[in-house]
């Protein structure tokens, strides 16, 4: 009789055992997907990303001053910021790829997002919001953003002082996809 009397209470309650069970079930995911995927990433080398560029098969050039003296004429923060700058252009895919280093998180934080809303808003190259194909991620030191709009794909990732912006034609963005993991910034 106890074993029934047993039975027919759990059967009874039932969803009282079962919901923390759940709760519990999917914080532990959660938790877990953070600590897999909320680790610091290693902050790329001027010279990490030189190789990878020049392993992709492109030149890089060192524009560091142009950069900064582009930036200083318009009284842009950045130009006082920047430690380093890396630029490759192939016209023939449309690519133009930009690697920074700044002199702390706030300006790679500050540039990442003055370009970005450039693009979103400013730069008149993509259509209607809803015709766009977006990403944006931001998780510990991390923070990536993409944008796909009819055949233009346009990159803006920074990685602690590191700010990544790169653009190309939508069917030779392997390369800049390549090089981004390459340096771990995927």
């Amino acid at each position: 009789m106890s074993n029934k009397f047993n039975f027919e209470l759990i059967k009874k309650n039932l969803r009282f055992i079962l919901f923390p069970i759940i709760v519990l079930t999917l914080l532990g995911s959660i938790l877990i997907y953070f600590f897999i995927n909320g680790q610091p990433k290693t902050v790329a080398t001027y010279e990490q990303v030189w190789k990878a560029v020049e392993d992709q098969g492109f030149s890089p050039t060192d524009t560091t001053k142009m950069f900064r003296d582009a930036w200083k004429d318009k009284n842009d923060s950045k130009g006082k910021a920047i430690q380093r700058a890396l630029t490759f252009i192939d016209p023939d895919n449309g690519i133009n790829f930009n690697f920074f280093i700044f002199d702390d998180d706030e300006s790679a934080h500050s540039a990442r997002v003055s370009y970005w809303n450039y693009l979103r808003y400013d730069s008149g190259r993509y259509g209607s919001s809803n015709t766009n194909q977006k990403y944006t991620s931001s998780i510990s030191n991390f923070t990536v953003c993409w944008v796909k709009h009819d055949n233009y794909y346009t990159v803006c990732t920074r990685v602690g002082n590191t700010v990544i912006y790169a653009e190309a034609n939508a069917d030779s963005n392997g390369s800049i996809k390549n090089i981004i993991e390459a340096i771990g910034y995927q």
